[in-house]
């Protein structure tokens, strides 16, 4: 959920003496004389530093690496002639809309928050948080619904005093974020002599495997070469998922690392610290993310890309390891004859049965 959270003070952040210089009334857009004057500045949302703010005549300018880890944006809005929280109070809503020739179309809304105006006058500063944004051009609302105190005690809606401030082509609540869309990865992983293409994975035999170095060539693009970065590093086993190698982070000074293509860099990564022991029969997928300031800011983890694929063979079969045959079943003895009579011995007793002549 993106929320914006109000701030009685700057919170230690020192801004240039530009911030919020100009006073630009918007009193048309209500019915009352209730105005908003306001000015946004963008933060890095991972350690709340400055990466731009609006001055008299500039809107806040940056590019879109910067804003690919997340920013958030600050609005110190300038109010007079509201009415105080004797009276009543406000809920006050910001939001962040795409600007071109086609119109003004939403992008994050805030929930409303609830604040006093204390005299009348003064100043409240709001924040909205924003994922990576592609490059354009942004315009900040704010607008502040009235709730009045009556004789009951209870709180109702009172427009005669609500305010806002929503001009599109007010330099003080524009963002512009220029350099093309967000950070985006290519790679390809290389192992013993080859190299993984769209078209085929690299392929092992399992002892091959067992014992090999792998690297990745990564092509990031439309990310700022003079700033540093973490690569993250895995190896996704697509037959075992539970049986996935995740490495140590990189930092992009103990890379490889050439940005000599501008915003396009190619840099080789060692995946581990040594040899890895794949398992035979099992198809693995490299996953690589870049990090900004402890924020991912690109990705490429894609089951489906043959570049960043190592298949292992099933290991060959042992010899001797197939089993014997059971041997044949001994036949059964053959029956011992009776023996012969020595000359002079009487004949041996033998069985003899008399035929039945009863059918004859």
């Amino acid at each position: 959920m993106n929320r914006f959270k109000p701030a009685s003070a700057l919170l230690g952040l020192i801004l240039p003496a530009v911030f919020c210089t100009a006073i630009l009334p918007v009193s048309a857009i209500t019915e009352s004389d209730a105005a908003f004057d306001t000015c946004v500045s963008i933060l890095r949302r991972s350690d709340r530093s400055l990466l731009a703010s609006a001055s008299a005549g500039s809107p806040a300018a940056l590019r879109a690496d910067e804003a690919a880890a997340g920013i958030l944006i600050r609005d110190a809005i300038s109010y007079r002639e509201l009415a105080p929280d004797s009276e009543g109070y406000y809920m006050v809503t910001m939001t962040l809309n795409r600007a071109d020739s086609s119109g003004v179309t939403p992008v994050l809304s805030g929930d409303p928050v609830r604040l006093s105006a204390a005299s009348g006058a003064g100043t409240w500063t709001m924040e909205l948080s924003a994922d990576a944004l592609p490059a354009g051009t942004y315009a900040v609302y704010e607008r502040a619904a009235m709730y009045r105190l009556n004789a009951e005690g209870t709180y109702a809606r009172d427009p005669e005093f609500d305010a806002a401030h929503e001009d599109p082509n007010d330099p003080l609540q524009t963002i512009i974020i220029s350099g093309g869309s967000a950070p985006a990865i290519t790679t390809s992983i290389h192992a013993d002599m080859q190299a993984g293409t769209p078209q085929e994975p690299v392929r092992l035999s399992a002892e091959e495997a067992d014992g090999i170095s792998v690297m990745d060539v990564i092509r990031a693009e439309g990310i700022d070469p003079s700033l540093p970065y973490t690569v993250r590093s895995g190896l996704q086993d697509l037959t075992s998922p539970q049986d996935s190698l995740q490495f140590a982070d990189y930092e992009t000074a103990e890379l490889d690392w050439d940005a000599s293509a501008g915003t396009a860099v190619t840099m080789q990564l060692r995946m581990g610290s040594g040899l890895l022991h794949l398992k035979p029969g099992h198809r693995y997928e490299a996953c690589i993310s870049i990090l900004s300031e402890g924020a991912v800011i690109a990705s490429h983890c894609d089951e489906g890309d043959l570049a960043e694929r190592i298949e292992v063979e099933d290991a060959p079969e042992t010899p001797g390891s197939t089993p014997e045959p059971s041997p044949l079943p001994t036949p059964p003895a053959a029956p011992v004859p009776a023996p012969s009579p020595q000359p002079g011995q009487p004949m041996p007793d033998i069985p003899y049965t008399v035929p039945d002549t009863a059918d004859r």
